[in-house]
């Protein structure tokens, strides 16, 4: 049935269904070919599609160069935090001279 209707189709109808072919099929196109004008407008318009695409690469190009030195920049500042120890709050270091706290311990009687 579908090799009737579509002939072209006909290879894929099994061996002993196959239509016989008397003379090859063809498929006229019904659009006419464009003129020289129309040809040209849409070189044109084709050009400026292209120009169109080149900018918005050029474009995701120069976004991605961002993000990558918005990333390292993040991967830099987050590995400068956890290289540098957390500042000594609260804790007793020692004095910080120690030569002038000198403590003189007597001995107990």
């Amino acid at each position: 049935m579908i090799a009737n209707s579509y002939p072209q189709l006909d290879w894929l109808a099994p061996q002993g269904c196959r239509l016989r072919k008397t003379a090859p099929t063809t498929i006229a196109m019904a659009t006419p070919s464009p003129d020289r004008q129309e040809l040209r407008v849409m070189s044109f318009d084709l050009a400026a599609l292209r120009q169109r695409v080149d900018e918005i690469a050029a474009g995701q190009d120069r976004i991605a160069r961002d993000i990558t030195t918005k990333l390292q920049a993040a991967e830099q500042d987050i590995l400068d935090k956890i290289s540098v120890p957390p500042p000594q709050t609260g804790r007793y270091s020692g004095p910080q001279n120690p030569r002038r706290h000198r403590c003189r311990l007597t001995p107990s009687r």
